[in-house]
């Protein structure tokens, strides 16, 4: 089924402490150590978020997580906190487009909390406060992304209007819009040090009914990532959607930019009729072009600064396709029902397997369809295709780097 995503404009018109995860508990009390006696380090390592509170939902994208974890390839937790879950923006008609509240960086991963809190989790276990990118609303919304070596952070806060239902007349019925507005849109592009205090760099503000992307309203912006060269973020994607984003999408919309930490908003890379679906390691971006005669549309990757590195047919899949992820070096991109290399046949996978991300070169973390809420699991590529079921359910976030 053909998925509408629907600018919050057109809706708009138009109608720590720890605690046990679910990552499967291991029977010994650390990471089994390597060959120079170094513990959990020399694992290969990733984060995940968890909904574990009473009454919480575990959906891989309930939108309000409480819990983080770090986790071995063989899906046994190392380490894991419980935090305060986000608020979750009211929309009418519609729900909003959150991004994932927590970031793999500089060995650890970093987390933000309802209030705006931001802590870093250790393989070890220990966690810490970074800084802070004050949440003060319900009707608030952060994205945000650290650098590669932990020292800096950027946040962008975007500010939703206040919704309530309007005036009833007789009846219960109500007269015109079945809500109101008020107040303000606001958006803050903040940057921050490991242990300092968050500034705002820029503001931008507008109208109740100036929504971002119109005449009067600013461009919308979130963060997505951060590499070498420096952070990315998302500009001009939706705030609101009326109908469930694609499978496995974590952006809705938009192009890739490159952002300054004084506020500076630089070049897009991309080409416009590219849309960008997931970004690799070394800065790398997927993207989806429409496809051209026979074609249903095309896969390309591009470096950082926009430069092509290969392109290949999208296989015409059953389902609409989604879980886009891009491998280590760059040279394959899975998703959901194939692998597409750069050189060479497509391969086929599991159906009932959505892909996530990869944990090495022969490794795909993803979801067991046909389980509700649906289970992390990994496929063994090469193996023909062994799918190894964990039996917990979460949002995988990335993995951890050094």
């Amino acid at each position: 089924m053909r998925r509408l995503l629907i600018g919050l404009a057109v809706v708009l018109l138009t109608a720590c402490s720890i605690q046990p995860a679910g990552v499967r508990t291991s029977p010994v009390p650390t990471a089994i150590a390597s060959a120079t006696g170094s513990p959990i380090t020399a694992r290969v390592l990733f984060a995940v978020l968890e909904t574990k509170r009473a009454g919480g939902q575990e959906s891989e994208y309930a939108g309000s997580h409480d819990t983080i974890a770090i986790a071995g390839i063989d899906g046994f937790a190392v380490a894991r906190a419980t935090f305060a879950p986000r608020h979750i923006p009211q929309i009418p008609m519609a729900g909003p487009v959150l991004y994932p509240e927590a970031y793999p960086a500089a060995g650890g991963v970093y987390f933000i909390d309802g209030a705006g809190v931001v802590r870093r989790l250790d393989p070890s276990g220990s966690t810490r406060k970074v800084t802070t990118f004050p949440l003060t609303s319900p009707q608030q919304g952060a994205s945000f992304a650290v650098s590669p070596d932990g020292k800096q952070l950027i946040a962008a806060v975007l500010t939703y209007p206040t919704v309530a239902p309007a005036p009833s007349t007789s009846a219960g019925e109500a007269p015109g819009a079945p809500f109101v507005t008020s107040g303000t849109w606001m958006l803050d592009l903040e940057v921050a040090t490991d242990g300092g205090v968050a500034a705002v760099v820029h503001h931008w503000q507008s109208g109740a009914t100036d929504y971002p992307g119109t005449n009067n309203g600013f461009r919308n912006l979130a963060i997505v990532g951060w590499d070498a060269t420096g952070p990315i973020g998302m500009i001009d994607g939706y705030n609101g959607a009326q109908q469930t984003l694609y499978e496995g999408q974590r952006w809705a919309g938009g192009h890739i930019i490159r952002l300054g930490l004084d506020g500076t908003l630089g070049t897009t890379p991309l080409s416009a009729d590219c849309t960008p679906v997931a970004l690799g390691d070394g800065g790398r971006v997927v993207c989806l072009l429409p496809g051209a005669g026979a074609h249903t549309g095309l896969v390309q990757v591009a470096s950082s600064d926009g430069r092509v590195l290969w392109t290949a047919i999208q296989p015409t899949q059953t389902n609409q396709p989604g879980g886009f992820t891009l491998s280590p070096d760059g040279t394959r991109v899975a998703m959901d029902g194939v692998l597409v290399p750069q050189h060479g046949v497509d391969v086929s996978l599991p159906n009932n397997f959505m892909t996530r991300g990869w944990l090495n070169s022969d490794t795909v973390i993803g979801l067991i369809q046909g389980t509700e809420p649906m289970k992390i699991a990994i496929l063994h590529l090469g193996a023909a295709n062994a799918i190894e079921n964990w039996g917990f359910s979460g949002q995988f976030v990335g993995m951890l780097r050094p």
